[in-house]
Protein backbone atom coordinates (compact mmCIF):
# COMPACT_ATOMS: atom_id res chain seq x y z
CA UNK A 1 0.00 0.00 0.00
CA UNK A 2 2.81 2.40 0.87
CA UNK A 3 4.50 1.57 -2.43
CA UNK A 4 1.37 2.52 -4.36
CA UNK A 5 1.13 5.86 -2.50
CA UNK A 6 4.75 6.67 -3.28
CA UNK A 7 4.25 5.79 -6.99
CA UNK A 8 1.12 8.02 -7.20
CA UNK A 9 2.88 10.93 -5.48
CA UNK A 10 5.88 10.61 -7.80
CA UNK A 11 3.60 10.60 -10.85
CA UNK A 12 1.92 13.83 -9.65
CA UNK A 13 5.25 15.55 -9.03
CA UNK A 14 6.56 14.55 -12.43
CA UNK A 15 3.37 15.81 -14.09
CA UNK A 16 3.74 19.39 -12.67
CA UNK A 17 6.65 20.53 -14.82
CA UNK A 18 4.94 19.23 -17.94
CA UNK A 19 1.78 21.30 -17.23
CA UNK A 20 3.78 24.41 -16.28
CA UNK A 21 5.91 24.08 -19.38
CA UNK A 22 2.79 23.78 -21.57
CA UNK A 23 1.30 26.99 -20.09
CA UNK A 24 4.57 28.90 -20.48
CA UNK A 25 4.87 27.84 -24.08
CA UNK A 26 1.33 29.05 -24.84
CA UNK A 27 1.94 32.36 -23.08
CA UNK A 28 5.18 32.89 -24.97
CA UNK A 29 3.36 32.20 -28.21
CA UNK A 30 0.74 34.81 -27.26
CA UNK A 31 3.47 37.28 -26.35
CA UNK A 32 5.17 36.70 -29.70
CA UNK A 33 1.83 37.29 -31.46
CA UNK A 34 1.30 40.58 -29.64
CA UNK A 35 4.88 41.65 -30.35
CA UNK A 36 4.53 40.96 -34.08
CA UNK A 37 1.17 42.76 -34.18
CA UNK A 38 2.78 45.70 -32.43
CA UNK A 39 5.58 45.84 -35.00
CA UNK A 40 3.05 45.83 -37.85
CA UNK A 41 1.02 48.67 -36.30
CA UNK A 42 4.18 50.69 -35.56
CA UNK A 43 5.22 50.51 -39.21
CA UNK A 44 1.83 51.94 -40.24
CA UNK A 45 2.20 54.77 -37.69
CA UNK A 46 -0.70 53.42 -35.60
CA UNK A 47 1.25 54.12 -32.44
CA UNK A 48 -1.72 53.85 -30.08
CA UNK A 49 -2.52 50.25 -31.10
CA UNK A 50 1.17 49.36 -31.31
CA UNK A 51 1.70 50.58 -27.73
CA UNK A 52 -1.15 48.37 -26.48
CA UNK A 53 0.22 45.29 -28.26
CA UNK A 54 3.76 45.80 -26.91
CA UNK A 55 2.40 46.24 -23.38
CA UNK A 56 0.53 42.92 -23.67
CA UNK A 57 3.71 41.21 -24.88
CA UNK A 58 5.73 42.68 -21.98
CA UNK A 59 3.17 41.49 -19.44
CA UNK A 60 4.13 37.89 -20.33
CA UNK A 61 7.87 38.39 -20.68
CA UNK A 62 9.89 41.56 -20.16
CA UNK A 63 12.38 41.98 -22.98
CA UNK A 64 14.58 44.92 -24.04
CA UNK A 65 13.09 44.65 -27.55
CA UNK A 66 9.54 45.21 -26.26
CA UNK A 67 10.77 47.99 -23.92
CA UNK A 68 12.41 49.77 -26.86
CA UNK A 69 9.21 49.67 -28.90
CA UNK A 70 7.13 50.82 -25.92
CA UNK A 71 9.47 53.79 -25.54
CA UNK A 72 9.31 54.66 -29.22
CA UNK A 73 5.50 54.40 -29.36
CA UNK A 74 4.95 56.45 -26.19
CA UNK A 75 7.48 59.02 -27.45
CA UNK A 76 5.51 59.42 -30.69
CA UNK A 77 2.30 59.92 -28.69
CA UNK A 78 3.88 62.58 -26.47
CA UNK A 79 3.75 60.41 -23.33
CA UNK A 80 7.25 61.29 -22.34
CA UNK A 81 7.32 59.92 -18.79
CA UNK A 82 6.33 56.44 -20.01
CA UNK A 83 8.76 56.73 -22.91
CA UNK A 84 11.69 57.54 -20.60
CA UNK A 85 10.82 54.64 -18.26
CA UNK A 86 10.73 52.18 -21.19
CA UNK A 87 13.91 53.60 -22.72
CA UNK A 88 15.75 53.15 -19.42
CA UNK A 89 14.61 49.51 -19.19
CA UNK A 90 16.06 48.99 -22.66
CA UNK A 91 19.36 50.73 -21.77
CA UNK A 92 19.76 48.54 -18.67
CA UNK A 93 19.91 45.39 -20.85
CA UNK A 94 20.77 46.22 -24.46
CA UNK A 95 20.93 43.07 -26.63
CA UNK A 96 23.98 42.77 -28.94
CA UNK A 97 21.81 43.03 -32.07
CA UNK A 98 20.50 46.45 -30.92
CA UNK A 99 23.79 47.87 -29.67
CA UNK A 100 23.70 50.45 -32.46
CA UNK A 101 20.46 51.86 -30.97
CA UNK A 102 21.97 52.46 -27.54
CA UNK A 103 23.48 55.88 -28.14
CA UNK A 104 20.41 57.13 -30.03
CA UNK A 105 18.08 56.08 -27.22
CA UNK A 106 20.38 57.54 -24.57
CA UNK A 107 20.48 60.86 -26.42
CA UNK A 108 16.70 60.90 -26.72
CA UNK A 109 16.32 60.32 -22.99
CA UNK A 110 18.53 63.33 -22.33
CA UNK A 111 16.48 65.48 -24.71
CA UNK A 112 13.20 64.52 -23.05
CA UNK A 113 14.54 65.18 -19.55
CA UNK A 114 15.68 68.60 -20.71
CA UNK A 115 12.17 69.53 -21.79
CA UNK A 116 10.58 72.18 -19.51
CA UNK A 117 7.43 71.56 -17.58
CA UNK A 118 4.40 73.85 -17.89
CA UNK A 119 2.80 75.33 -14.78
CA UNK A 120 -0.44 77.33 -15.10
CA UNK A 121 -1.15 79.41 -11.98
CA UNK A 122 -4.59 80.86 -11.16
CA UNK A 123 -5.32 82.96 -8.08
CA UNK A 124 -7.95 84.32 -5.74
CA UNK A 125 -8.33 87.26 -6.01
CA UNK A 126 -8.09 87.25 -9.78
CA UNK A 127 -6.19 90.57 -9.98
CA UNK A 128 -3.14 89.25 -8.11
CA UNK A 129 0.47 89.26 -9.33
CA UNK A 130 2.42 86.00 -9.78
CA UNK A 131 6.21 85.58 -9.62
CA UNK A 132 8.25 82.38 -9.84
CA UNK A 133 11.74 81.82 -8.44
CA UNK A 134 12.09 85.48 -7.41
CA UNK A 135 11.05 86.94 -10.76
CA UNK A 136 8.86 90.11 -10.85
CA UNK A 137 5.15 89.51 -10.46
CA UNK A 138 3.00 89.22 -13.57
CA UNK A 139 -0.81 89.55 -13.86
CA UNK A 140 -2.89 86.47 -13.00
CA UNK A 141 -3.57 83.96 -14.52
CA UNK A 142 -0.11 83.09 -15.84
CA UNK A 143 1.55 80.04 -17.42
CA UNK A 144 5.26 79.35 -16.87
CA UNK A 145 7.59 76.94 -18.71
CA UNK A 146 10.34 75.94 -16.26
CA UNK A 147 12.96 73.17 -16.02
CA UNK A 148 12.15 69.99 -14.12
CA UNK A 149 12.62 70.34 -10.37
CA UNK A 150 11.26 72.35 -7.44
CA UNK A 151 10.20 75.97 -7.95
CA UNK A 152 8.78 78.63 -5.63
CA UNK A 153 5.66 80.53 -6.71
CA UNK A 154 4.90 83.84 -4.97
CA UNK A 155 1.49 85.54 -5.22
CA UNK A 156 0.77 89.11 -4.05
CA UNK A 157 -2.22 91.49 -4.19
CA UNK A 158 -3.12 94.81 -2.58
CA UNK A 159 -5.06 94.25 0.63
CA UNK A 160 -4.15 90.53 0.77
CA UNK A 161 -1.44 88.61 2.65
CA UNK A 162 1.38 87.50 0.26
CA UNK A 163 1.71 83.74 -0.16
CA UNK A 164 4.53 81.45 -1.37
CA UNK A 165 3.94 77.89 -2.59
CA UNK A 166 6.47 75.28 -3.71
CA UNK A 167 5.74 73.43 -6.95
CA UNK A 168 7.47 70.22 -8.05
CA UNK A 169 7.70 70.27 -11.84
CA UNK A 170 8.31 67.15 -13.94
CA UNK A 171 9.89 67.41 -17.37
CA UNK A 172 7.59 67.60 -20.40
CA UNK A 173 4.42 67.75 -18.28
CA UNK A 174 1.61 70.23 -17.63
CA UNK A 175 -0.01 71.01 -14.30
CA UNK A 176 -2.44 73.55 -12.87
CA UNK A 177 -1.86 75.33 -9.56
CA UNK A 178 -4.46 77.48 -7.74
CA UNK A 179 -3.32 79.84 -4.99
CA UNK A 180 -5.85 81.44 -2.63
CA UNK A 181 -4.80 84.49 -0.62
CA UNK A 182 -6.12 85.53 2.77
CA UNK A 183 -7.37 89.04 3.53
CA UNK A 184 -4.84 91.30 5.26
CA UNK A 185 -6.42 92.02 8.65
CA UNK A 186 -4.59 95.35 9.05
CA UNK A 187 -5.87 96.61 5.71
CA UNK A 188 -9.42 95.50 6.49
CA UNK A 189 -9.36 97.37 9.83
CA UNK A 190 -7.95 100.52 8.18
CA UNK A 191 -10.61 100.77 5.48
CA UNK A 192 -13.61 99.73 7.62
CA UNK A 193 -16.19 102.60 7.84
CA UNK A 194 -16.80 104.10 11.29
CA UNK A 195 -20.48 104.86 11.97
CA UNK A 196 -21.23 108.35 13.36
CA UNK A 197 -24.24 110.05 14.89
CA UNK A 198 -24.34 112.51 11.97
CA UNK A 199 -24.60 109.67 9.47
CA UNK A 200 -27.36 108.03 11.51
CA UNK A 201 -29.33 111.27 11.74
CA UNK A 202 -28.93 111.91 8.04
CA UNK A 203 -30.18 108.45 7.25
CA UNK A 204 -33.18 108.90 9.52
CA UNK A 205 -33.99 112.24 7.87
CA UNK A 206 -33.75 110.73 4.41
CA UNK A 207 -36.06 107.92 5.38
CA UNK A 208 -38.62 110.36 6.72
CA UNK A 209 -38.59 112.62 3.67
CA UNK A 210 -38.92 109.75 1.20
CA UNK A 211 -42.02 108.35 2.91
CA UNK A 212 -45.14 109.09 0.87
CA UNK A 213 -48.79 108.53 1.57
CA UNK A 214 -50.81 106.17 -0.56
CA UNK A 215 -53.11 108.01 -2.97
CA UNK A 216 -56.71 108.34 -1.82
CA UNK A 217 -59.36 106.67 -3.97
CA UNK A 218 -61.42 108.97 -6.17
CA UNK A 219 -64.83 109.97 -4.77
CA UNK A 220 -67.79 109.18 -7.08
CA UNK A 221 -70.33 111.26 -5.10
CA UNK A 222 -70.14 114.29 -7.47
CA UNK A 223 -70.72 111.99 -10.45
CA UNK A 224 -73.81 110.44 -8.86
CA UNK A 225 -75.23 113.85 -7.80
CA UNK A 226 -74.83 115.51 -11.20
CA UNK A 227 -76.17 112.43 -12.97
CA UNK A 228 -79.20 112.41 -10.67
CA UNK A 229 -79.91 116.11 -11.29
CA UNK A 230 -79.58 115.56 -15.06
CA UNK A 231 -82.05 112.65 -14.92
CA UNK A 232 -84.58 114.61 -12.84
CA UNK A 233 -84.32 117.62 -15.13
CA UNK A 234 -84.82 115.40 -18.19
CA UNK A 235 -87.97 113.83 -16.74
CA UNK A 236 -89.40 117.18 -15.62
CA UNK A 237 -88.67 118.82 -18.97
CA UNK A 238 -90.33 115.94 -20.81
CA UNK A 239 -93.49 116.26 -18.69
CA UNK A 240 -93.79 120.03 -19.19
CA UNK A 241 -93.04 119.59 -22.88
CA UNK A 242 -95.99 117.20 -23.23
CA UNK A 243 -98.25 119.60 -21.27
CA UNK A 244 -97.16 122.51 -23.47
CA UNK A 245 -98.04 120.53 -26.60
CA UNK A 246 -101.46 119.75 -25.11
CA UNK A 247 -102.12 123.44 -24.34
CA UNK A 248 -101.06 124.31 -27.87
CA UNK A 249 -103.57 121.82 -29.26
CA UNK A 250 -106.35 123.21 -27.03
CA UNK A 251 -105.44 126.74 -28.07
CA UNK A 252 -105.80 125.79 -31.73
CA UNK A 253 -109.30 124.46 -31.05
CA UNK A 254 -110.46 127.34 -28.85
CA UNK A 255 -108.01 130.25 -28.64
CA UNK A 256 -107.95 132.11 -25.32
CA UNK A 257 -105.41 134.31 -23.59
CA UNK A 258 -105.13 132.04 -20.55
CA UNK A 259 -104.38 129.01 -22.70
CA UNK A 260 -101.71 130.90 -24.58
CA UNK A 261 -100.02 132.08 -21.34
CA UNK A 262 -100.21 128.60 -19.81
CA UNK A 263 -98.68 126.95 -22.91
CA UNK A 264 -95.82 129.46 -23.08
CA UNK A 265 -95.01 128.99 -19.37
CA UNK A 266 -94.96 125.20 -19.67
CA UNK A 267 -92.82 125.39 -22.81
CA UNK A 268 -90.40 127.70 -21.00
CA UNK A 269 -90.13 125.30 -18.06
CA UNK A 270 -89.63 122.39 -20.47
CA UNK A 271 -86.78 124.21 -22.27
CA UNK A 272 -85.18 125.13 -18.96
CA UNK A 273 -85.29 121.59 -17.61
CA UNK A 274 -83.92 120.09 -20.85
CA UNK A 275 -81.08 122.62 -20.77
CA UNK A 276 -80.28 121.64 -17.20
CA UNK A 277 -80.38 117.96 -18.14
CA UNK A 278 -77.85 118.52 -20.93
CA UNK A 279 -75.59 120.64 -18.70
CA UNK A 280 -75.57 118.28 -15.72
CA UNK A 281 -75.29 115.25 -18.00
CA UNK A 282 -72.13 116.60 -19.60
CA UNK A 283 -70.79 117.56 -16.17
CA UNK A 284 -71.43 114.04 -14.87
CA UNK A 285 -69.55 112.50 -17.81
CA UNK A 286 -66.59 114.85 -17.36
CA UNK A 287 -66.37 114.05 -13.64
CA UNK A 288 -66.54 110.32 -14.33
CA UNK A 289 -63.71 110.20 -16.86
CA UNK A 290 -61.40 112.75 -15.21
CA UNK A 291 -58.65 111.35 -12.91
CA UNK A 292 -57.84 113.11 -9.67
CA UNK A 293 -54.19 114.14 -9.57
CA UNK A 294 -52.43 115.69 -6.62
CA UNK A 295 -51.32 119.23 -7.59
CA UNK A 296 -47.58 119.73 -7.24
CA UNK A 297 -46.79 123.35 -8.21
CA UNK A 298 -48.49 126.49 -6.98
CA UNK A 299 -50.15 127.00 -10.41
CA UNK A 300 -51.58 123.50 -10.30
CA UNK A 301 -52.89 124.06 -6.78
CA UNK A 302 -54.51 127.32 -7.91
CA UNK A 303 -56.07 125.60 -10.94
CA UNK A 304 -57.35 122.84 -8.68
CA UNK A 305 -59.37 125.48 -6.70
CA UNK A 306 -61.35 126.51 -9.79
CA UNK A 307 -64.95 125.23 -9.67
CA UNK A 308 -67.56 125.21 -12.49
CA UNK A 309 -71.17 125.22 -11.21
CA UNK A 310 -74.07 124.70 -13.72
CA UNK A 311 -76.79 127.41 -13.26
CA UNK A 312 -80.27 127.75 -14.85
CA UNK A 313 -81.07 131.03 -16.64
CA UNK A 314 -84.69 132.35 -16.68
CA UNK A 315 -85.77 135.47 -18.52
CA UNK A 316 -89.15 136.95 -19.36
CA UNK A 317 -88.89 135.69 -22.93
CA UNK A 318 -87.36 132.24 -22.38
CA UNK A 319 -84.86 130.19 -20.39
CA UNK A 320 -81.72 128.13 -20.66
CA UNK A 321 -78.64 127.00 -18.72
CA UNK A 322 -75.21 128.42 -17.99
CA UNK A 323 -72.31 127.97 -15.60
CA UNK A 324 -70.82 129.93 -12.72
CA UNK A 325 -66.96 129.81 -12.39
CA UNK A 326 -65.62 130.32 -8.86
CA UNK A 327 -61.94 130.80 -7.93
Amino acid sequence: MNALVRIATLSFVLALPVTSFAQTTQELADARTHYQAGEAKFKTADYETALKEFRLAEQVKTTPQAARYIGLSADKLGRYAEAVAAYERFLSDVPPKLESEKETIKKRVGEIKAMPGSVKVTTHPTDAKIGIDGQPGLPSPREFNVPAGRHMVKVTADGWTPTEQEVNVTYATKQDVHVKLEKDEKTVAAVAPVPSSTTTASTATTTTTTTTEAPKPKSMVPVYVTAGVAGAALVTGSIFGILALKDSSDFDKAPTTSKADSGETKALVADLCLGLAVTFGITSIVLAVTKDEEPHSEDEKKAARIRIIPTPIITSNGGGAGAVIRF
